[in-house]
């Protein structure tokens, strides 16, 4: 049975259309997703993003065990201040991209839904070497987000001075809530921790606040439309656990130079080699609409697939993101997609749209 994040009746009141995603049921959109997408684009949306994973690691070996299972370095991580991050397996694979935030001297990681129960078993098996505390707190909190050019005035609104505060990948820990300046969306935004029990109050509140600069709430379809034109990846799309950080774009967040983390061999020998496929942007030329799986073609022959794809409406362009060899990732290469067996025209560009 799928699981409801404590704003399930919220969306059932504002008609959200529910689907399951990662074993939970949430709105795929409220009016449409073309409405809600440009909602975000020129004013401001809400989402609920409940279902991401909440763990929190705690202790003297907090640190030591958070290195050792990912990517990135957090040795000079701030309290207040989050990183983006990797875990990967000993092949180099991504298990996750996550988020460590650092509140003291404890840390919160921000993981995938799909993948929060793999993240805590890959945690608890380093609990005999690293004896840090671990405590999920997925169900007992709610995570929403406020995205859109408009985010900064509607916060300010209900946290006065905050967001002057706040730069992005900083959180602040205000007790009843932590309010990081994050997202997904390409766009300035904010996320809010609070209490499951006071997440319906916090999302009809903020509903109320934001109203006059355009807030809308807004499902997964906008959510997805809106990172894919910001190239953002997602987890079982352009990455897992055959995707190494190289080949998806992400090396920035992997730390060689750090202390042994799981990966980081064969990381170090990928580096060294060289990757044999890309992630790589394709714009549709003359019509067609590409999605999840469909092949790339060149000269007649499949070399890749797409791993993303859809109608931006801020653009007016289809879109999508997939795997190339490398010999043919670069921008300005013509290729076709095959849509229903069917060639579509398209070429390879940069893979952020905004």
């Amino acid at each position: 049975m799928a699981l409801r994040t404590p704003l399930y009746e919220n969306h059932l009141k504002l008609n959200g259309k529910i689907v399951e995603f990662a074993g939970w049921e949430l709105p795929v959109y409220y009016t449409g997703i073309i409405e809600e997408h440009l909602a975000v684009r020129n004013e401001s949306g809400l989402f609920d993003v409940s279902h991401l994973g909440r763990i929190r690691i705690g202790n003297s070996a907090a640190q030591a065990l958070i290195q050792t299972i990912s990517t990135n370095d957090i040795s000079n991580l701030q309290p207040g201040n989050i990183l983006y991050s990797l875990i990967c397996n000993p092949q180099g694979g991504i298990e996750d991209d996550i988020l460590v935030c650092k509140d003291k001297e404890d840390y919160l990681l921000v993981v995938n839904a799909v993948n929060t129960n793999k993240i805590l078993t890959i945690i608890n098996n380093k609990l005999p070497e690293f004896p840090a505390v671990i405590d999920n707190i997925t169900s007992n909190t709610a995570m929403i987000a406020v995205q859109g050019p408009n985010a900064a005035t509607i916060i300010d609104q209900i946290f006065p001075e905050t967001p002057t505060q706040l730069k992005k990948y900083q959180f602040l820990n205000l007790g009843k809530v932590v309010l990081s300046r994050t997202g997904y969306t390409g766009e300035d935004g904010f996320e809010l921790i609070v209490d499951s029990n006071e997440a319906s109050t916090w999302w009809d509140t903020l509903l109320k606040e934001g109203k006059e600069n355009g807030l809308k709430p807004c499902g997964l379809g906008a959510r997805d439309t809106l990172r894919l034109e910001t190239g953002n990846s997602l987890y079982g799309h352009e990455m897992d656990s055959h995707t190494n950080p190289y080949e998806a774009g992400l090396g920035f967040a992997v730390k060689l130079n750090k202390t042994d983390f799981v990966g980081k061999n064969a990381l170090s020998e990928i580096k060294i080699k060289g990757i044999q496929r890309k992630l790589v942007g394709l714009e549709m030329t003359r019509g067609g609409i590409p999605r999840d799986g469909y092949p790339i073609e060149l000269n007649g022959q499949v070399i890749g697939k797409i791993t993303s794809g859809s109608f931006i409406p801020s653009i007016k362009k289809s879109i999508a993101l997939g795997y190339v060899p490398i010999e043919h990732s670069a921008s300005g290469t013509e290729v076709n997609i095959l849509i229903r067996n069917k060639p579509y025209p398209a070429v390879i560009v940069n893979k952020k749209w905004r």
